[in-house]
């Protein structure tokens, strides 16, 4: 796959979306939190951070964790039946000189220390197929962090410090008025 269709992929999952629930926005979303790989806990950044979202909502995953099939089956656990994987890019810079892909903080220190400049690199993508967590048996269930944080609190400082008065009629409606 090359980043052109991979974006494209992107694109006509977004448009079909539209089509389906409309351009009229309406408050649609669900309590998912970012897209992470299900192993290292790393949050997945950038077009597969929003891919990834995207495909959650669509197939309606509670689910953050993503995990590729060799992640789940060194970690013991299996694939359900008929599970369909989406696609994630991993971009990383190809040393040109010592003809080895490395991490770009080894890149940077190379550059920084004078070894070499940003011409003696080229970037490089490679695909993944991932599967979201509500399709893996035997993954632990999710433990997602709860925090102590009073929200109207936090509210008020935020607009205290802004100046801002922050006002409810008591209705189910998110909007900045201009005239009040």
């Amino acid at each position: 796959m090359k980043s052109k269709e991979f974006r494209k992929e992107i694109a006509d999952t977004f448009i079909e979306g539209l089509k389906n629930d409309g351009l009229e926005w309406k408050q649609g979303w669900i309590d998912v939190t970012s897209p992470k790989n299900g192993i290292s806990g790393n949050k997945y950044k950038g077009i597969n951070n929003f891919y990834l979202s995207l495909k959650a909502y669509e197939k309606g995953y509670q689910d953050s964790r993503w995990l590729t099939f060799n992640q789940i089956k060194a970690a013991g656990y299996s694939l359900e039946k008929g599970s369909k994987g989406e696609k994630v890019e991993y971009w990383f810079p190809y040393d040109l000189k010592d003809k080895k892909s490395i991490s770009f903080k080894q890149r940077d220190e190379l550059i920084k220390s004078g070894q070499r400049t940003e011409l003696d690199f080229s970037l490089y993508a490679k695909y993944y197929t991932v599967f979201n967590g509500d399709c893996i048996k035997g993954l632990p269930e999710e433990v997602i962090e709860k925090r102590d944080i009073e929200p109207s609190k936090v509210l008020e400082q935020i607009s205290e410090g802004m100046n801002v008065g922050i006002y409810n009629d008591g209705g189910n409606m998110a909007y900045y008025s201009l005239t009040t």
